[in-house]
Parts: structure tokens; sequence; C-alpha cells
């Protein structure tokens, strides 16, 4: 009927089952960063859609769950695309780069489970990288 007996060594506790709420968790996307080859990442805005000329082609994302029990593993997937059709694997990493992208629209989705939960929404970020300027002037734009 929802209630249960948990033996202790003392007595035992009722746990009505009736009575538990299901924790929500919700994903952030905390940081997008652009490079050019070697040089040291900048900082995006994360407001707003991104915008990047055709040598600013390595972007990183990093992302989170906020929850602070310790005995809780979180996990992430993520998928781009423009590029990928399919979420990667679940991985406990908070972070993901992706370089030398060619010109294009992208859209980057990364959502989260806590256990087995499932988070209550999907982050995205949407970024175009432009056509180089001597692409431009050899073919009419795709998008």
């Amino acid at each position: 009927n929802g209630n249960y007996f948990v033996g202790m060594s003392n007595g035992y506790v009722t746990l009505d089952s009736d009575k538990i709420e299901e924790k929500k968790f919700k994903i952030d996307i905390t940081k997008v960063y652009q490079a050019f080859h070697n040089q040291e990442p900048k900082d995006v805005a994360l407001i707003g859609d991104g915008n990047f000329d055709s040598k600013e082609n390595n972007i990183s994302f990093k992302y989170s769950v906020p929850e602070y029990d310790k005995y809780s593993s979180v996990y992430y997937q993520y998928v781009l695309e423009g590029k990928y059709d399919k979420w990667s694997n679940w991985a406990p990493e908070a972070s993901v780069s992706f370089e030398n992208l060619s010109y294009g629209e992208y859209v980057f989705k990364v959502r989260g489970k806590v256990g087995n939960a499932l988070t209550e929404n999907i982050a995205s970020y949407i970024f175009v990288i432009k056509r180089p300027w001597y692409l431009s002037l050899a073919a009419p734009p795709d998008f």
C-alpha cells in the first residue's frame, strides 16, 4: 500500500512512498569559448547567438547540473546539430570542445541525468561560423 518498514538496529522506520517527492534537475550552459588555432580561448557571451569568423572555428562549452549531494553522480550527453546526427554517450565530463569546424550553422544541445532522473530541460546554444571571405567571392551563400 506504499508503506514500508525498514529495520534498524534499535527498532524500525516507517517509509511512506507516496510522500517522497521526485527531485527535478535543470542543466545550464555555463561558459562558451572560441579560439583560433593555439591561441588562448576567449569567453563568448551566453546571451544571444554566436557569430564567429571562419578562423574562429574552435568552440568549447562548459555546462552543469547544480546537484550538491556527494552521493549522486551526474552524467551528460550532447549533440552538435550541423555536424553530428546522434547524441554522444553519457559521460561525467562537464565540458566538450569542437575543433576546426567548417562554416555553417550549428546548434549545440546538452542534457544531463542525476542517477536515473533526466534533467527537465535541454540547454542549447545556436552559433554560426561565417564563410571565409575567399569562398564568399566564389560562391553564393547556401544558408
